[in-house]
């Protein structure tokens, strides 16, 4: 795929890149390594966007449902990590149910929880329009 970055999608990949830094800094802390001190970032690579992973600093491809190899995480973290490449691509938000704490898939805890719904509401990642099925 080879992807346009107008200044629109370059903004969504701004946000998304803050969002996942607030993603690792609160809770159980995915997406950031403490051993390198590393925060997995999405880039623009070959007229695709990709993840550099924390941990295996592979750069995974993000153009498909499943990340695959390189990518240190299970199901949901997938699935967040493609959502937000459909966030930066198409404008698609995130539904705030997925950081709601009565779902909570992450294993945060309240506090925590409730700081990653209000930067995803706040970047315009999430709106409260928007909710699960």
């Amino acid at each position: 795929m080879k992807l346009k970055m107008t200044d629109e999608r370059r903004e969504r990949l701004h946000k998304a890149n803050e969002f996942i830094g607030i993603i690792g800094s609160h809770g159980r802390r995915f997406f950031y390594n403490e051993k390198t001190n590393h925060l997995a970032t999405i880039h623009v690579k070959n007229g695709g966007l990709y993840l550099t992973d924390e941990k295996s600093g592979e750069h995974v491809y993000l153009h498909t449902s499943w990340l695959g190899r390189g990518f240190s995480h299970g199901g949901t973290l997938n699935q967040l990590i493609v959502a937000i490449k459909d966030f930066i691509v198409h404008d698609f938000k995130i539904h705030i149910d997925n950081f709601a704490p009565e779902c909570n898939r992450w294993g945060y805890g309240e506090e925590a929880l409730s700081a990653v719904a209000s930067a995803a509401l706040h970047l315009g990642i999430s709106d409260p329009a928007v909710h699960g099925d």
